[in-house]
């Protein structure tokens, strides 16, 4: 990585260096503040009250999903390529969020229709309607907007700021499983906290006014986008349907034993994300100016990570339970065990998520392949329930993370097949 970076200009240096700190803090933040407060989560309501949260957010991320449409790298991409155009950013602004707000009117709809048909939304309304309220932080958020002019720092403190006040309330206010609905409740809040202060900080910042645009321009922007948002909507599919077969077929707690392994090595293998976050704006516009260069910098990238990544998946194996110890102290041993032993199988995924985003976002997004990515999702997604759901209904939560490892490796193959050949021409 310091041999990429001594390619770069002393200006996108220090640029690339903002960005990737600020993205590393809110990783960083996304990471730690989950992990206090999930040992707290099974101590006081245990763990099938922590599977019933776990259940609840995994549904509304497929609400998430669609109200975000693939805008954070669609929108994230134009606005870095119109840096210095104010009256095409305002367009995007304008369209992104008007679009955002018509796709939060048609799943609210869907949302409430759920809640009062489907008993085991029922059984916990109150759960599930305040993990939905996450999305209206969504709707109002333009990360694309401060991603895009590389001015995430703002982003970043608004987020520690709130998301540290309303971790904080978790803990005094969630006693038991009787208020298990605080915790949706105050990671909502502090969503939609952030949306609001950050689009304050976009009209001062930038000179934004919002203005809902017209039916034409969001039909514009959902057909551009629809490439992209279908291939992340198998992302997701892929990688959360798991949890929905699991609870489904086995219970809450059978999603808690699952979840208190699979966030853990999801949070872990995380820690690359702000790397090809910071990265993706620069290389995407580096492939335009100058091809070659963003070849070889991103086969340091693959060359480099993979080396630290494998070290650290040794490391990993090795000190398993030493590490559940010190996350989910004064947990029950017989869970926490079970848990271990779903973290092993996974053990590998923080590699191979690595080398999918890599080849994924920086060579395939970077260069409008959004078909050929959509094509290894869509694929991966039909292999994945296959799969998912002979493994879970004979292995359970053990069947789940083999699942899992299994269409993260078919993953990375398959991006890699569509980006070699991107490598390999030269210009």
């Amino acid at each position: 990585m310091y041999k990429i970076i001594e390619l770069i200009t002393k200006k996108d240096y220090k640029v690339l260096i903002s960005n990737l700190v600020s993205l590393s803090i809110l990783q960083g933040l996304n990471i730690i503040l989950p992990f206090l407060t999930f040992p707290f989560i099974i101590k006081k309501a245990g763990i099938d009250g922590f599977g019933t949260i776990t259940y609840a957010s995994t549904i509304v991320i497929f609400f998430i999903m669609l109200i975000e449409f693939g805008f954070n790298t669609i929108a994230t991409r134009e606005i870095s390529v119109n840096i210095h155009n104010s009256t095409k950013i305002q367009k995007i602004f304008n369209d992104v969020i008007s679009t955002k707000l018509m796709i939060f009117g048609a799943c609210s709809i869907i949302f409430f229709l759920l809640l009062i048909l489907i008993p085991k939304f029922r059984e916990n309304s109150l759960i599930y309607f305040y993990s939905y309220l996450s999305t209206i932080g969504y709707v109002i958020f333009p990360l694309w907007l401060f991603h895009g002019t590389q001015k995430m720092k703002f982003v970043t403190y608004i987020n520690v700021f709130y998301k540290t006040i309303f971790t904080i309330c978790i803990f005094i206010f969630l006693k038991s499983k009787d208020t298990l609905w605080v915790v949706p409740l105050f990671n909502s809040l502090g969503l939609i906290a952030s949306g609001i202060t950050s689009i304050i900080l976009a009209y001062k910042i930038f000179d934004l006014r919002f203005t809902f645009s017209p039916f034409n321009n969001i039909k514009e922007q959902l057909k551009s986008a629809f490439p992209l948002f279908s291939s992340e909507l198998y992302v997701t599919l892929t990688a959360y349907t798991n949890i929905l077969i699991l609870g489904t077929l086995s219970g809450d707690y059978a999603v808690g034993i699952y979840s208190a392994a699979e966030k853990l090595i999801r949070a872990i293998g995380g820690l690359v994300l702000p790397i090809i976050n910071t990265l993706f704006p620069y290389i995407s516009n580096l492939f335009k100016v100058n091809y070659n260069k963003a070849k070889n910098e991103l086969v340091k990238i693959v060359k480099y990570g993979s080396l630290v990544l494998i070290i650290s998946i040794i490391i990993l194996f090795y000190s398993s339970e030493l590490i559940f110890d010190i996350v989910y102290k004064n947990s029950n041993k017989l869970n926490i065990e079970k848990s271990i032993l779903v973290f092993k199988i996974m053990i590998t995924f923080p590699l191979f998520s690595f080398i999918d985003l890599v080849f994924g976002r920086l060579v395939l997004l970077t260069n409008r392949r959004e078909k050929d990515f959509f094509k290894v999702f869509s694929l991966s997604f039909i292999i994945g329930l296959a799969t998912s759901l002979l493994l879970i209904y004979k292995f359970n939560y053990i069947g789940a993370a083999i699942a899992n490892s299994f269409i993260q490796v078919f993953i990375a193959i398959g991006m890699l097949y569509y980006a070699l050949p991107i490598l390999k021409k030269n210009n």
